[in-house]
């Protein structure tokens, strides 16, 4: 009697633990979406993946890959998605559109094509038989409007290894680009203060 008692409180605290530790790995399904369904072919848009099973650390920002690809370009990109803030489970990233070919956040399209975002969900619930699942979502290139805002020309993400772009060129900027950018004031100015300089003494001479 007293070892059908020990066999029956062994099942019911082994089913109990398994039921606890099956919702602990209980996973959820990815969702991809473009913040807009339809874009001109000069702009750019937001790409958001709610992915809950990615935020593996509550104290970091996370990333992974995404594909995007386009009718013009089927081959496409593969830029990263990164976590909008610690903890969220939420990821994003701006893809640029352009007639240029694709490089790093940009991906070629024209007028009327259809663009495609996708993520390879490997984290599925216990009741899905497959081991992975491609969720998506598109959006539709239509007329061109007007150039977008330059100020809203990068992206930039809490993460010390994010490589800075202008992702309407796909060109990595670096510190000396401001460098540059002050030899070239200095040049200007030096210009200036020369041809005044010469002024006067044109003016003294007469």
């Amino acid at each position: 009697m007293k070892d059908r008692l020990l066999i029956l409180a062994m099942v019911v605290l082994w089913t109990t633990f398994d039921s606890s530790f099956a919702e602990s790995q209980e996973f959820t399904v990815a969702e991809v979406k473009w913040v807009k369904s339809s874009h001109s072919s000069d702009g750019f848009a937001s790409i958001q993946v709610i992915e809950p099973d990615m935020n593996l650390s509550p104290n970091n920002i996370e990333k992974f890959k995404i594909h995007i690809w386009s009718d013009s370009d089927p081959n496409g990109i593969t830029p990263d998605v990164y976590e909008t803030s610690k903890d969220s489970g939420v990821f994003a990233s701006n893809i640029y559109f352009s007639s240029n070919s694709s490089t790093g956040q940009r991906i070629h399209v024209l007028e009327e094509d259809l663009v495609i975002a996708s993520y390879e969900d490997q984290t599925l619930p216990i009741s899905y038989t497959d081991e992975k699942l491609e969720v998506f979502d598109s959006m539709i290139i239509r007329k061109t409007l007007a150039n977008p805002d330059e100020n809203q020309g990068f992206f930039r993400i809490d993460d010390p290894t994010f490589v800075r772009q202008n992702l309407q060129t796909g060109e990595t900027l670096g510190d000396t680009s401001s460098i540059f950018g002050w030899f070239v004031l200095a040049i200007s100015l030096f210009i200036v203060f020369a041809y005044i300089t010469m002024k006067i003494k044109m003016r003294i001479k007469k």
